[in-house]
């Protein structure tokens, strides 16, 4: 009997492993599981408030459809060096971070959604400036940023791996060349750099920015994509502003500590001073394409000081300049100093309750009046109170409050406008209107100022025709013919129900230069562009059988045709290449 039962018990375990083992062979995704997770590729972009952490593209031992699928079934977590550091030589402990995955879906190897199986998924993370992924690390001495390392991830779906990392891409800052390194005497300075289409046919301006004092190279330790990262300087290369500049080079060296060292001591001289300089000669002399007639100058915070070091040294060099949060102490100024730069265009940003000891509003708003008193008629400063985002919340529904320090966010997202003889124009319409020849361009203004009938005739602005082309379900974009990449989130899409071609409202906006409110509680939205002001409600349907506006991973969608009516864009559809296209 007892051995009878033995063998019963023995048939029962094997028929048992023989169960789960084939249940685990033919369910990828039934039960929270799936196949083996190989590689996976880290995808970071850069936001207001530094990088983040967008995507995984995760490579898979087989193959898998979208049923086999679902969110909930992933969590994510980062074993990494911690997000700040009192000092580079200190021991550390390791911290764990979770993530909070928002989307998965079957993609191809480049994170694109597919509609086959595939080895290949794509998770989405949060992103967000108080809950999002930061890879990272800032020391506080030497001061600076640089890549957390260690960084790994562990990815749970039944159970947990720890793949391989096969790639790090951050899209836009992967459109500059992060290779440049330029010696004078015992500095080295590295330099990364961006040259548009469009010099290949006639000479571009050139743009350089100067990064803080977080985004220096620590001594050859970070690479120039911290600095490119650390401001948004992508930005800089994002269809908007090269639409606006008619493509433009840009240029980002990175000093090795910060731009002040050395100004304390010496009358407010850096010790980098000469070193840039050269640099930026070396840049002009080798890099073919440059219309040395528009060259424009600016940084932030540590490279906004540095930028007035640079336009007191060559004020003949730069055709504008745009300071931000700047820091340059009085006893540094001069009489002689402020005549050398009078006519040199100049745009100053800063909050007016800058926190920072070492810049100072008041730093800013004397050299305006030094200027101005000394008879500057293009010198202009933008005093923001306050610095909001227009796309993220805290917990209780209210715009994500930034550091106000952080002046750089508006200038970098071109959200700086000033009337201008007679013309309300925004940062970027105004450097792109600024030549040594003198060949100035009218800007496109962002609305009509004129509010009362003149006697004299005046010349209607050049209009700047902006085409913006997406294409259905891929991360592709063109604004003006000027290719890029936007994140997942921002995808445009078929609506099955309504047929209409839906797209991400934050796209419009920043491509057409609108503002937008969300009220959040309604379900409420506001979009306004010159004086056209058009109010739409999360899940409300349009007239027309338009389709309605809808909430998708925390991002606004709305159909195209609707928005385009209502703003008087022209808008056409392209069914080959499954693109729509909107023009104003």
């Amino acid at each position: 009997m007892k051995k009878k039962l033995a063998v019963m018990l023995v048939l029962v375990l094997i028929l048992s492993m023989m169960s789960g083992l084939s249940l685990q062979a033919d369910d990828n995704g039934e039960n929270g599981s799936g196949p083996e997770i190989l590689t996976y590729q880290l995808v970071v972009e850069g936001f207001d408030w530094g990088p983040a952490v967008t995507r995984l593209i995760v490579e898979l031992g087989d193959a898998v459809d979208a049923d086999d699928i679902d969110v909930a079934d992933f969590s994510v977590f980062f074993t990494r060096e911690p997000g700040f550091r009192p000092a580079m030589d200190d021991e550390f402990d390791l911290v764990q971070q979770d993530a909070n995955v928002v989307n998965a879906f079957v993609s191809d190897a480049n994170g694109v959604p597919a509609n086959e199986p595939s080895t290949f998924i794509t998770l989405e993370l949060e992103v967000h400036p108080g809950r999002g992924i930061n890879p990272f690390t800032f020391v506080l001495s030497p001061m600076g940023n640089n890549w957390a390392d260690p960084f790994e991830t562990t990815i749970t779906w039944g159970e947990a791996f720890t793949p391989t990392r096969t790639a790090r891409i951050a899209p836009l800052t992967d459109l500059f060349d992060l290779d440049g390194v330029f010696d004078y005497g015992d500095i080295t300075l590295q330099y990364g750099s961006f040259v548009p289409a469009q010099a290949a046919a006639s000479n571009r301006p050139l743009i350089i920015w100067l990064h803080g004092g977080g985004e220096g190279s620590r001594n050859l330790t970070a690479a120039p994509d911290v600095a490119i990262l650390g401001n948004r300087v992508t930005q800089l290369v994002a269809p908007e502003i090269q639409g606006l500049m008619g493509g433009a080079h840009v240029l980002l060296p990175q000093a090795t500590t910060m731009w002040f060292a050395g100004s304390a001591d010496n009358n407010g001289e850096s010790h980098y001073e000469a070193a840039l300089l050269a640099l930026i000669d070396y840049y002009l002399e080798n890099t073919p394409g440059i219309d040395l007639n528009r060259i424009y100058i600016g940084g932030c915070s540590n490279g906004g000081y540095m930028t007035m070091r640079m336009l007191f040294a060559r004020p003949d060099m730069f055709a504008a300049a745009w300071p931000v949060c700047l820091g340059y102490r009085e006893e540094w100024l001069t009489d002689d100093k402020i005549a050398s730069i009078v006519d040199v265009p100049i745009w100053m940003i800063h909050d007016i309750n800058d926190p920072v000891a070492g810049t100072p509003h008041e730093d800013s708003q004397r050299i305006l009046d030094m200027l101005v008193t000394a008879g500057a008629l293009n010198v202009h400063l933008t005093t923001t109170d306050g610095l909001y985002s227009d796309e993220f919340y805290d917990d209780d529904g209210e715009p994500w409050a930034f550091n106000l320090h952080w002046s750089w966010i508006p200038a970098l997202n071109n959200a700086v406008s000033e009337e201008i003889d007679g013309v309300n124009v925004s940062l970027f319409q105004w450097m792109a209107a600024q030549s040594l020849a003198g060949e100035v361009v009218e800007p496109d203004p962002v609305d009509d100022p004129i509010d009362e009938p003149i006697d004299e005739p005046i010349d209607e602005p050049v209009q700047i025709v902006t085409t913006l082309r997406l294409v259905m379900d891929s991360p592709t974009y063109t604004i003006n013919d000027i290719e890029a990449t936007t994140i997942d989130s921002f995808i445009p899409f078929i609506d099955p129900d309504s047929y209409a071609a839906m797209v991400s409202l934050r796209m419009v906006v920043e491509a057409f230069g609108a503002t937008v409110a969300w009220e959040g509680d309604a379900g409420r939205v506001t979009v306004v562009r010159g004086d056209i002001e058009v109010v739409l409600y999360i899940d409300q349907e349009l007239p027309d059988g338009m389709g309605m506006p809808i909430l998708l991973n925390e991002r606004i969608f709305v159909p195209a045709r609707y928005i385009s009516v209502a703003f008087g864009f022209e808008a056409a559809w392209d069914g080959d290449a499954r693109a729509v296209y909107i023009t104003a």
